[in-house]
């Protein structure tokens, strides 16, 4: 991966403000990320337990009100597109990770 040798900014989504063994999973991964490499930013839909252990290591999450898939509202579907590509311009991201 070449970024000019600037740090890669990944948005991580995550929709669940649980903490289960998905959150786990997930926030040993950001851990263990090279900091010279990449730099972690989280889109969650609401304050939490995982939203807390998020904070807990220091990288403190935007809020973005994802839309229910069982019954999509394009009016929701467009706000939530108009909120990511907010937080993906202003961060400068380079790699989306849906979990």
């Amino acid at each position: 991966m070449i970024n000019d040798g600037k740090k890669f900014n990944i948005l991580y989504l995550h929709n669940k403000s649980i903490m289960g063994g998905a959150e786990i999973s997930l926030l040993n991964l950001v851990k263990r990320l090279d900091k010279k490499l990449f730099t972690p930013h989280f889109a969650c839909s609401k304050e939490g337990p995982f939203v807390d252990a998020l904070r807990n290591i220091k990288i403190p999450p935007d809020f973005v009100q994802f839309p229910s898939i069982r019954w999509p509202n394009p009016v929701r579907i467009c706000n939530t597109i108009k909120n990511l590509t907010g937080i993906i311009e202003k961060k400068q991201i380079n790699l989306i990770h849906s979990n």
